[in-house]
């Protein structure tokens, strides 16, 4: 008899057990993990889960640290009426602190997105970002049915500078053995030639002609003087002639 009522008790105790942990409430931050670089921004949402049990209000608190993260804003979700009194709704950036109560009309049976949390990455570092105590999940009752914490580890990784290269154009200028110039002027004089109509050639045909002139300057001078002098003795007969005519 004393062994049969141990197994009734026991029977009547698990299914005790087995009814809070069914009527159990879990609040979750999704995403678990997360990974961004300084200065960038992350939402998490929060969803609450009665396990098919009715749940009409919800409070968060939600714990982060300050020298890693802010909280930029958050959202609540549809339907939930916000119970903005003192205590049940703020954002603390100073202490990391966010506290956000609602309620579900008609309440909810199953998961439902509660808010969305927005924080602002403020350097590198591993944060986490935790469902804390204080959080509760209201039943039909009014009992508190929150069950377990949850929260999400953020890895923030450092902003990596962009290299910055410059590139420095060579403006010397060489003289090779015949004159020339090598280098950015040299192209620069090759891109004129070409634009122009200059070449080479030209050049090379100029300094010929040079050349010869200075060689024969005096035969073409000598040549100049006979031509006037021959000019000359022709316009001097001619006057002479035109004179003898005259006379006679």
């Amino acid at each position: 008899m004393k062994k049969y009522t141990i197994s009734i008790f026991t029977a009547l105790l698990g299914i005790f057990i087995a009814g809070n942990a069914i009527a159990s409430t879990n609040i979750t931050l999704v995403p678990s993990t997360v990974n961004v670089v300084a200065g960038q921004k992350v939402d998490l949402v929060v969803y609450a889960n009665s396990n098919g049990t009715k749940n009409g209000t919800v409070k968060i608190v939600v714990n982060y640290p300050t020298n890693l993260l802010s909280v930029s804003s958050f959202v609540q979700s549809p339907v939930w009426m916000v119970n903005t009194e003192t205590g049940y709704d703020l954002i603390d950036n100073t202490n990391g602190v966010l506290v956000k109560t609602a309620g579900y009309p008609r309440g909810f049976t199953s998961v439902v997105p509660f808010g969305t949390i927005t924080f602002t990455a403020k350097e590198a570092g591993v944060a986490t970002v935790g469902i804390i105590d204080g959080s509760f999940a209201l039943d039909a009752s009014g009992k508190n049915a929150f069950s377990g914490n949850s929260q999400t580890i953020i890895n923030i990784g450092a902003v990596v500078a962009p290299v910055r290269t410059t590139t420095v154009v060579s403006t010397t200028t060489t003289t090779t053995e015949d004159g020339g110039l090598t280098g950015q002027e040299a192209t620069v004089g090759s891109a004129l030639d070409g634009l122009f109509g200059t070449s080479t050639d030209d050049d090379l045909t100029a300094s010929a002609f040079s050349s010869m002139m200075g060689e024969n300057l005096w035969y073409i001078i000598g040549a100049v003087l006979l031509l006037a002098l021959v000019l000359w003795l022709l316009f001097w007969k001619r006057s002479k002639d035109e004179e003898n005519n005259n006379k006679k």
